[in-house]
Parts: structure tokens; sequence; C-alpha cells
């Protein structure tokens, strides 16, 4: 559920085009290791070329990742009789919009019993996740709002 729709659409998650991308450029870097000197054909590779555009899909993986992270620690300091699953899942689901979690936060529950802190925690990764991360990004950016 983390791979959400195609590119171009509004669903939440990692787009496909981008997981696929992501994959190619593991594959290349894994060949090029043990193989230094091969000229590798890359066929349909949706990304910008060179290094800038490699460079900006490991950062928007590792923002998805960072943001799964963080969240989760947030979430467990605030709601410490919770499950890992359960904050796990919660996190999951707001950060990539799926719906419902697991554990506490089953099809038949829902999100009522998180604090505050909690709640507002959930709803800011629920705007990143929708947003894409390097769009919120630039949102809290001083040097943005500066120039515009």
């Amino acid at each position: 559920m983390v791979a959400g729709g195609c590119s171009g659409s509004t669903a939440g998650g990692l787009k496909v085009n981008r997981l696929i991308a992501l994959f190619r450029i593991m594959r290349e870097e894994l060949t090029k290791s043990f193989r230094p000197n091969i000229v590798m054909e890359v066929k349909n590779l949706p990304l910008a070329s060179g290094e800038r555009g490699r460079v900006e899909m490991l950062f928007m993986f590792t923002l998805a990742g960072l943001s799964l992270g963080v969240g989760t620690l947030l979430i467990s300091a605030f709601e410490p009789g919770m499950s890992f699953t359960g904050v796990l899942s919660a996190v999951t689901a707001s950060l990539f919009n799926i719906g419902p979690a697991l554990a506490e936060l089953g099809p038949t529950e829902n999100f009522g019993k998180f604090s505050n802190p909690s709640l507002l925690i959930l709803s800011f990764l629920m705007m990143i996740g929708r947003l894409e991360f390097v769009a919120a990004c630039v949102l809290v950016m001083p040097s943005f709002w500066r120039k515009y």
C-alpha cells in the first residue's frame, strides 16, 4: 500500500514510476559495482538526465523513509500504551493516505483514541504525503518565501 498511483495522479503514496526508476538505478549501481567498465544502455528511464535525476530520486525516497521513522518515534513518545505495530501502521496510513491501520486501529476502529499532539502529527504527515515530499519541503524553506 506504500506504492500509490501512477505518474501525475493525486493518489497518496510513492508513485509507481518513481519506484520503477529507483529499482532501475539500484540494478545499474549494483551491476557497476561488480563490473565497473561496463557500458549500460538505459531504456525509457523516466528521470532527468545525469546524476541530478538520480540525486532527486534518492532524496525523495530518503525523505519518505525519514518522515516514516520520525513520525513513528514521535507517535510512540506521545502514545506509550500503543503497540509498535499500531503506531507504525497509523503513521504509514497517514503518511501514504492508505486508510485503516492495523492492531489497535484495525478496520473496525478509528483514530479517536490518539491524544491531540498525536493527531496533529498524523495530520501533518497526511498533508506531507498528499502534497509530495519535495513540495512540502519547499513550502517550509524561508528562501522560497523571500523570493516569491
